[in-house]
């Protein structure tokens, strides 16, 4: 009867922290997982930088080995700019007893290059002067020209306020007799032209108006 009730007891302890235990199962499996995932990438990460070190104690051989060729180069090479030095020197002094000379030779001939240039200076300067003369003179010339001109407009407006004043009451008729006239006047003076012009409307206005068969005359007033 006892045992009966201890197994009884212990089932329903068991179905009470079942669900406790099955929870705790997953959290540890997921916590395996993690770790395991850690795991990995830290031997990944351990196996890469064993490469790395790897790699560079190659680098650091390799360098090693050249920097002992370079030493080896150098030290030959100065001891080869040291003999070169020596045999050398004597070169270097006949040398620069020819670049000496050349130097003074040049210095002669540019002498001579600079009076020639100076001279051919001097004399564009006095061309240069002169055609400034010139110009002076040309802008002189021209000054007076533009005078002449204006004078000359002024006097054809003189000419012309003359021919109208003397045109103002004319009385014209429209017949061939004026615009001969006209044509007489406008050989003195191109602004008679435009009178001319004039007339030749009024006479077409005229033979298109006229209704009675005589002379028709009209007083024009004519205006600037």
């Amino acid at each position: 009867q006892a045992v009966k009730k201890r197994k009884g007891d212990l089932s329903k302890a068991r179905s009470s922290t079942e669900p406790f235990v099955i929870e705790r199962e997953q959290y540890l499996q997921k916590e395996y997982r993690i770790l395991t995932e850690h795991m990995n990438m830290y031997m990944k990460r351990v196996e890469h930088f064993l490469w790395e070190n790897e790699f560079l104690d190659k680098e650091a051989l390799k360098i090693r080995e050249d920097s002992k060729a370079y030493v080896t180069y150098i030290t030959k090479h100065t001891q080869k700019c040291q003999n070169a030095i020596i045999t050398l020197n004597d070169q270097n002094h006949f040398d620069l007893t020819q670049v000496q000379k050349q130097k003074e030779e040049l210095i002669s001939q540019y002498t001579d290059k600079e009076k020639e240039v100076r001279k051919q200076l001097m004399e564009m300067e006095t061309k240069y002067s002169l055609m400034n003369k010139e110009v002076e003179d040309l802008q002189l010339f021209k000054d007076l020209q533009l005078e002449q001109l204006s004078r000359i407009k002024e006097l054809e407006k003189e000419l012309l306020d003359t021919m109208w004043l003397l045109l103002g009451d004319i009385v014209i008729p429209c017949c061939i007799c004026t615009l001969y006239r006209l044509e007489q006047l406008s050989l003195l003076s191109p602004s008679i032209l435009f009178f001319q012009t004039q007339l030749q409307v009024m006479e077409v206005e005229s033979q298109i108006s006229c209704v009675i068969p005589k002379p028709v005359f009209k007083r024009v007033k004519i205006y600037k």
